[in-house]
C-alpha cells in the first residue's frame, strides 16, 4: 500500500526521479517528491500519473507558446 510507504524511501524515489532530470535535478526531485506524496496520501497511483500528465502538458504549452525550449 502506498499509505504505509515511509519517508526514507519517499526521499529515496524523488532524489532519484530529480538524478535522471539532469540539469533540472531539483524541481525534478520536487515534483518526485510532490507526486510520492499525491500517492502516499491518496493511495493510488493514477492521481500522481495524472498530476505528472498535467504538469508535462502545461510545460509543452509553455515551451511552445515561449520558445522557453531549455525546458523541454
Amino acid at each position: 500500500s502506498f499509505r504505509s510507504v515511509g519517508v526514507t524511501p519517499l526521499i529515496v524515489s524523488a532524489v532519484a526521479f530529480g538524478a535522471v532530470h539532469g540539469p533540472m535535478w531539483l524541481p525534478g526531485m520536487i515534483a518526485g517528491g510532490a507526486y510520492g506524496l499525491v500517492a502516499m496520501r491518496t493511495g493510488r497511483l493514477g492521481e500522481s500519473v495524472a498530476a505528472r500528465a498535467v504538469l508535462d502538458a502545461l510545460l509543452a504549452a509553455c515551451v511552445l507558446a515561449g520558445g522557453a525550449w531549455q525546458l523541454w
